[in-house]
Protein backbone atom coordinates (compact mmCIF):
# COMPACT_ATOMS: atom_id res chain seq x y z
CA UNK A 1 0.00 0.00 0.00
CA UNK A 2 0.98 3.56 -0.72
CA UNK A 3 0.26 6.69 1.40
CA UNK A 4 -0.29 9.80 -0.73
CA UNK A 5 -0.78 13.31 1.08
CA UNK A 6 -3.35 15.36 -0.94
CA UNK A 7 -2.56 18.74 -1.58
CA UNK A 8 -4.17 21.58 -2.90
CA UNK A 9 -5.27 21.88 -6.76
CA UNK A 10 -4.92 17.74 -6.59
CA UNK A 11 -7.64 15.91 -8.21
CA UNK A 12 -8.18 12.35 -9.06
CA UNK A 13 -7.49 12.42 -12.55
CA UNK A 14 -4.14 14.33 -11.78
CA UNK A 15 -3.05 11.90 -8.93
CA UNK A 16 -4.36 8.67 -10.98
CA UNK A 17 -1.77 10.22 -14.23
CA UNK A 18 0.99 10.44 -11.52
CA UNK A 19 0.42 7.13 -10.57
CA UNK A 20 -0.50 5.46 -14.03
CA UNK A 21 -3.71 3.87 -12.63
CA UNK A 22 -7.40 4.14 -13.17
CA UNK A 23 -9.35 6.71 -11.09
CA UNK A 24 -11.64 4.06 -10.81
CA UNK A 25 -9.41 2.61 -8.80
CA UNK A 26 -8.43 4.81 -6.02
CA UNK A 27 -12.15 6.15 -5.98
CA UNK A 28 -13.19 2.80 -4.96
CA UNK A 29 -10.32 2.33 -2.52
CA UNK A 30 -11.12 5.31 -0.90
CA UNK A 31 -14.71 5.07 -0.75
CA UNK A 32 -15.22 8.49 -2.54
CA UNK A 33 -18.04 8.92 -4.44
CA UNK A 34 -19.11 10.40 -7.90
CA UNK A 35 -18.84 13.18 -8.49
CA UNK A 36 -15.09 12.52 -6.81
CA UNK A 37 -13.91 15.46 -4.82
CA UNK A 38 -11.27 15.43 -2.84
CA UNK A 39 -11.07 18.02 0.69
CA UNK A 40 -14.31 16.87 1.95
CA UNK A 41 -16.34 20.11 0.76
Amino acid sequence: MQIYVVNPGDTLETIAADFGIGVEIIAYDNQIQPPYRLGGR
